[in-house]
């Protein structure tokens, strides 16, 4: 993982037999905000690679 100095992205690398695309499709079903190191590549590189974002909702209370 990296060690982020601010903003809402962390970026990790997986495990070779972890495949980025198939951990997505399952935490979208957890509604857990990831995407596939594929969606940054032009190469199909990074299929092992995630950036992981992280927020609070906003609403009222969080004003």
């Amino acid at each position: 993982m990296t060690e982020p100095t601010g903003g809402f992205l962390l970026w990790g690398t997986l495990t070779d037999t972890v495949d980025a695309m198939q951990l997505y499709q399952e935490a979208l079903a957890h509604k857990i905000g990831l995407l596939p190191g594929l969606d940054f590549s032009l190469s199909n590189q990074f299929s092992h690679h995630l950036r992981l974002k992280y927020s609070v909702l906003w609403d009222e209370k969080n004003l």
